[in-house]
């Protein structure tokens, strides 16, 4: 898949790297994401986050990298339940 410069996070990329979250498979999932425009962006995230937060999941962007941003769809029920597990504590 060709990921095309854009300043906004588009359904079908969030479907390409994201879809085993949405379905409920995965806690979370990484991926890179082109921008343009970090305003634009940030303003797309909270647009996103308006209809996802509702389904019990999230989008952040973790790490801004001038011309990309690392963002992490998650769902924060799962995450919570994972690092309450005794395995990553210690980790």
């Amino acid at each position: 898949m060709e990921i095309v410069d854009m300043e906004n996070i588009s359904e079908e990329l969030l479907i390409f790297h994201c879809s085993p979250t949405m379905a409920g498979l995965k806690t979370g999932n990484l991926f890179n994401c082109p921008v343009k425009s970090n305003r634009m962006f940030l303003e797309n995230i909270r647009k996103m986050n308006r209809r996802l937060i509702p389904r019990g999941v999230r989008i952040v962007p973790l790490k801004n990298m001038g011309q990309r941003v690392l963002v992490y769809m998650y769902r924060p029920d799962r995450l919570r339940e994972d690092l309450s597990d005794s395995g990553p504590k210690r980790f």
